[in-house]
């Protein structure tokens, strides 16, 4: 699916020996490649170099920068016109010397360089504490956050490590590998935490398979169909109109046919990350919370430990119900912060003010989100958006100390009392001082939430 890099929603079919670029999605099962390039080499890095990609992440900070220089540059010439009216009445030899001068010491450079040194400083910070985000507009978004979405399987839970239960009739040793072998071509933390559930079973190359987003997988081994995933999917194809649906309370379900007779369900019972309460408890004090989960209620219970009694919970929701919640909290004027495990919920991450893919390593990443947190790190989400908040206000400090200079060094160039030599000498240095405060600043502040050294 080369859909993310060309725009064309149809997938390509390509044969062993083919040319497979960055930027690809793999649709089907899984694939053994070779790496002949570098990245740098790629069809993907030559395409972000478009400005058209560039154009779409310009940040807001920026474009005030740009504004107040456009304005700045417009001010100083009225000034610089003034002084030379004024001297040229009480002293005609100043004349030269004041316009000069303030001409020369005026530095609107200043404020262009605020945002993006402490932007470029942040999120480099950002990426040492496993937080990729893909542009540093993505931080200023993460300022205007008002509302936190999250996604449940393999977000707020990890998606390995968990216990699995079958329950149902006795699979044989081949039913068992043919399980592995169409579990394992899915990246969806139910799909690897039964995978998981087989180590050293023998694996065999599906002839077709299919996954549907929040319903299931289905592939065909040798005339054999095996089929994962919701109830929905495994009993609509299946000729057991007799078959009734299991609840198991804490526990994920994921139920298994082959060829169209159901044999059992899966029952998972997700192991939850690490220092959850404690960061829902932090982001709950500052921003509206939700949670969207494709599962039913079964672990209704146990979410509601852990958040606000007010937070809204929503179950059995498909892609597009989250994607139209998002779209409705948007519509309300919310920024919104959609956590997800970059897959079912690549609609809605796509959606929200900020997406961010929660996941437990880099090969699972959707390129419909806006950043990547590795699972690890999750409790550190509330650390991270109060130094998105950091960053904003250094950037407007920042803007205060280019002002500040810009009033003093222009005063003294009108009064006469600065040569257009040591003008020339404070314009840069002006620079470089704000430079040099932004990016101290930034990992200052970084230091003192724990996120640098």
């Amino acid at each position: 699916d080369y859909s993310f890099v060309t725009g064309e929603s149809d997938p390509v079919v390509k044969h062993k020996g083919d040319i497979i670029y960055a930027g690809g999605r793999q649709v089907g099962s899984r694939i053994e490649l070779e790496v002949i390039h570098e990245v740098s080499q790629s069809q993907l890095t030559r395409l972000w170099e478009n400005k058209v990609f560039k154009a779409k992440d310009t940040s807001h900070l920026s474009e005030l920068a740009n504004q107040i220089s456009k304005y700045f540059t417009a001010v100083v010439l009225v000034i610089a016109a003034g002084a030379s009216v004024y001297w040229g009445i009480h002293d005609p030899s100043m004349v030269a010397l004041t316009v000069t001068a303030v001409l020369i010491v005026a530095c609107p450079c200043a404020l262009a360089l605020a945002s993006p040194f402490t932007l470029g400083t942040a999120l480099r910070i950002f990426g040492r504490n496993n937080l990729f985000l893909k542009s540093t507009s993505v931080i200023e978004s993460l300022t205007r956050v008002k509302h936190i979405v999250f996604d449940k399987t393999g977000t707020l839970t990890h998606s390995r490590g968990s216990s699995v239960d079958y329950q149902g009739d006795p699979i044989t040793v081949h039913e068992r590998s043919l399980v592995y072998s169409l579990a394992v071509q899915s990246t969806h933390p139910l799909s690897i935490h039964i995978a998981d559930n087989y180590p050293s079973t023998e694996l065999y190359s599906p002839d077709r398979y299919d996954e549907v987003e929040g319903l299931g997988i289905v592939g065909e081994f040798s005339g054999i169909e095996v089929r994962l995933g919701s109830w929905e999917w495994v009993i609509g194809l299946s000729d057991l109109t007799g078959s009734t649906q299991v609840d198991v309370p804490d526990r994920s379900v994921v139920y298994l046919s082959i060829n169209k007779d159901i044999k059992g369900f899966y029952s998972v019972l997700s192991l939850y990350r690490e220092g959850v309460s404690v960061v829902v408890d932090q982001l709950g004090q500052n921003y509206n919370l939700t949670v969207l989960s494709g599962d039913s209620e079964r672990e209704k219970e146990t979410l509601e430990r852990f958040f606000p009694h007010d937070t809204l919970m929503f179950f059995r929701q498909t892609p597009e119900d989250k994607l139209h919640f998002i779209e409705g909290l948007q519509e309300q004027g919310e920024g919104v912060l959609m956590l997800g495990d970059g897959l079912n919920d690549a609609g809605a991450l796509k959606a929200g003010e900020v997406g961010i893919a929660v996941t437990e390593n880099t090969s699972t990443f959707s390129p419909a989100s806006d950043g990547l947190l590795l699972g690890k790190d999750f409790g550190k989400l509330a650390t991270f958006l109060q130094f998105a908040k950091s960053s904003r206000s250094i950037i407007w400090a920042s803007f205060v100390l280019s002002f500040i200079y810009n009033i003093i060094g222009i005063s003294f160039a009108v009064m006469g009392k600065l040569s257009p030599l040591v003008s020339a000498i404070l314009m840069p240095l002006s620079s470089i001082t704000v430079v040099l405060f932004a990016t101290a600043m930034t990992k200052n502040a970084a230091k003192k939430l724990g996120l640098g050294k």
